[in-house]
């Protein structure tokens, strides 16, 4: 199961895409199920600031925490490790 010490918005945002194109998902899709537009969902990808994800990482760096993401892999990929 892959581990990533997220520390940045740009680490975030290539963890969300690996998991979601790993799992075959489209963009689009995934965008419809959470009911955001695919732009908003590129912006998180490409690790682009919101005003929310900007006072979140102040407040994890101010307080110390460090956040790491672990997500399960699609069978396929555990199959060819």
């Amino acid at each position: 199961m892959p581990s990533v010490e997220v520390r940045t918005l740009k680490t975030l945002g290539q963890v969300v895409r690996h998991a979601r194109t790993s799992s075959g998902i489209r963009a689009s899709d995934l965008a419809d199920e959470l009911a955001i537009t695919p732009q908003y969902l590129s912006a998180i990808e490409n690790g682009r600031p919101t005003l929310f994800s900007i006072r979140l990482f102040r407040i994890l760096r101010r307080l110390g925490i460090t956040v790491t993401l672990t997500y399960e892999p699609p069978h396929d990929e555990v199959r060819d490790a």
